[in-house]
């Protein structure tokens, strides 16, 4: 067998690189380790971490739904001067009453959201954990361990190459988690502001506000169900059989990368699609619905 680890110094380079990456001090696996505990509600209510750290941000929050009251009674002025008043904006023939309705939910839910937002999470983390029940995750633990070994066991072969390749996408996703969290803590937190919405017609930005904030939920618990199940493949793997680690590791990472679109799959039917443009086009979309919002 071809001794791959000295085939040439680029190649020996290549080797050390993603290794340090993957097995450092301050690499892939220490971030996993860091992260492994409790993943799951660090990255659907990343509040905790910050109760951790003593800091709460009840101050934001509090002016946030401030000035998101201030905007809804604003708009539902303008509303009842420009419908009924000036007769410039919809059907000024239409029940009050209706407009009325929707100014108390707009009300209601910008100021119960964070009572509604505890029992989605509790739904959502109950899911999540359902999902990875069947999955043995407490193998995560000692996973970089044991493909540091498995990797160490085997250095003339492709073993040597793809282990710290999956450890090291193992850990970026775990650090995405991280990312996801902050991002779905700041929607979560701009709910009342996108509640003025709910004046319009067509519920305004207030509908893909709340899709944004479906999708990122999904995102989170779909990723760290394919997370553990690419550390599942990962733990049957045995190098008395070298075709069949292969295709157990190369299967794993195919679950990384499929774990890492999930986003986007998500947002395929989730969120609609404006014109061409990609993610420009949904972002001046996104603006236009806001701008429509406040005026």
């Amino acid at each position: 067998m071809v001794d791959m680890v000295n085939e040439s110094p680029v190649f020996q380079l290549f080797v050390d690189f993603i290794w340090t990456l993957a097995f450092s001090e301050y690499g892939a696996m220490t971030v996993f380790e860091a992260l492994n505990d409790d993943l799951l509600i660090r990255a659907l209510s990343i509040e905790t971490f910050f109760s951790e750290l003593g800091t709460t941000f009840s101050y934001v929050r509090n002016t946030i739904y401030l000035y998101a009251y201030y905007l809804l009674i604003l708009k539902f002025v303008k509303k009842i001067f420009d419908v009924y008043a000036l007769q410039t904006d919809g059907d000024s023939n239409a029940d009050i009453f209706v407009l009325v309705t929707n100014f108390c939910k707009a009300m209601v839910i910008s100021m119960m959201f964070t009572t509604i937002w505890s029992w989605g999470m509790d739904i959502a983390l109950e899911f999540g954990t359902d999902l990875t029940a069947g999955i043995d995750v407490g193998i995560r633990e000692s996973m970089f361990d044991t493909a540091k070994s498995l990797g160490e066991s085997a250095p003339n072969t492709a073993v040597y190459i793809i282990m710290p390749i999956y450890t090291f996408l193992g850990g970026i996703l775990e650090l995405v988690q991280l990312y996801n969290g902050v991002e779905l803590w700041i929607l979560r937190m701009f709910v009342p502001l996108a509640c003025y919405g709910l004046l319009d017609a067509d519920q305004g930005v207030y509908k893909q506000y709340m899709k944004l904030i479906t999708k990122s939920v999904l995102t989170i618990i779909i990723q760290i169900f394919l997370l553990n199940v690419g550390v599942l493949l990962i733990s049957f793997v045995k190098l008395d059989n070298l075709g069949y680690a292969m295709l157990l590791m190369i299967t794993a990472i195919m679950v990384l990368v499929f774990a890492f679109k999930t986003p986007r799959i998500f947002g395929e039917f989730l969120l609609q699609k404006q014109g061409g443009g990609g993610r420009v086009m949904q972002t001046v979309y996104m603006g236009s619905l806001l701008l429509r919002g406040v005026m």
